[in-house]
């Protein structure tokens, strides 16, 4: 059993750095605002161009819309399925 901070909260901080990247590739930033005890609250910036023609709608979603997430930690389980 791995007691570890990585395990206990389900990351090791890459996908922070990805996203990152992925922001800074779109001319953007990332940022992170975070307070002991209280929480985190993530920002990103992008530049996007508006498209010289309406783009065609690949597949519509079916009706009902459904969307199947996983997520492996609990706490955030419970807070999405709120």
């Amino acid at each position: 059993v791995d007691s570890s901070t990585t395990r206990t909260y389900g990351g090791t901080g890459l996908g922070l750095a990805i996203s990152k990247q992925i922001a800074e590739l779109m001319h953007g930033s990332m940022g992170v605002q975070s307070e002991p005890g209280k929480g985190s609250v993530f920002w990103f910036t992008a530049v996007f161009q508006q498209p010289q023609q309406p783009l065609p709608c690949i597949s519509p979603l079916p009706s009902p819309r459904s969307v199947v997430l996983i997520v492996r930690n609990t706490i955030v389980r419970s807070l999405i399925a709120k």
